[in-house]
């Protein structure tokens, strides 16, 4: 059976794929695992994770498949120069992320996981993420890394040379990611689109059902 490798979503950890996991009978390889590089694997992103994914496939080389959930390539507007110069100062992001990470961080939540109420077993895998400097990562790595045009070129590219299958899942409620940043994906031949009827963004939370039948799927293809 192929791996499956995980690209968390951003603030997050690779444990939040767990719902997804216990539906599947077996765990992610996590993103640090890929090593040098794909071969057979299936690889599977998660809202900025699929940035990260984008990356890794124009560095290290294109999996056998690619599952973007929710996919979240590009920030709509910078955090600003002054907001990022101050989040890379350890004593200063305490200072401003300690009493408000919880507040920031279930705004994130229930806007993730509309039009559903977020369940409470992910509260409490949450719970990190109001962390200064979980908070604070998850601002600087959308500046630090860019999916430009130049970027979406070469991942087209070697997609297209290697016949890479690109599915991707959104749901069609999602309020943090628009569909602009999928269309550039809808050139490739090997290109499929699901969107999956009153959902939000947090698929794989509040549609992890959904998520692991893909999965499947895509391990039963690779043969």
């Amino acid at each position: 059976m192929s791996t499956v490798v995980g690209f968390h979503g951003s603030p997050g950890f690779h444990e939040d794929f767990a719902m997804v996991e216990s539906k599947l009978g077996f765990k992610f390889a996590s993103a640090a695992d890929s090593g040098d590089g794909f071969s057979d694997e299936i690889a599977v992103g998660y809202s900025w994770g699929c940035a990260r994914l984008v990356e890794a496939c124009v560095k290290k080389g294109m999996p056998k498949s690619v599952l973007f959930i929710s996919p979240y390539f590009f920030p709509e507007k910078s955090a600003g120069f002054i907001k990022v110069k101050l989040l890379r100062i350890a004593f200063v992001r305490n200072f401003l992320l300690m009493k408000k990470g919880s507040e920031i961080v279930e705004k994130f939540l229930v806007k993730a996981c509309l039009p559903d109420a977020v369940p409470e077993r992910v509260r409490e895998m949450t719970r990190r993420f109001s962390r200064p400097d979980i908070l604070a990562q998850s601002v600087l790595e959308k500046e630090d890394l860019r999916i430009d045009e130049p970027f979406k070129r070469k991942f087209l590219a070697i997609a297209a040379s290697r016949g890479t299958r690109i599915y991707v899942i959104a749901g069609s409620e999602d309020a943090l990611a628009k569909p602009v940043q999928t269309e550039w994906l809808g050139v490739l031949s090997t290109y499929e689109q699901t969107v999956v009827p009153d959902a939000g963004h947090a698929l794989i939370w509040t549609r992890s059902d959904i998520i692991a039948e893909k999965i499947k799927q895509l391990i039963r293809e690779s043969g």
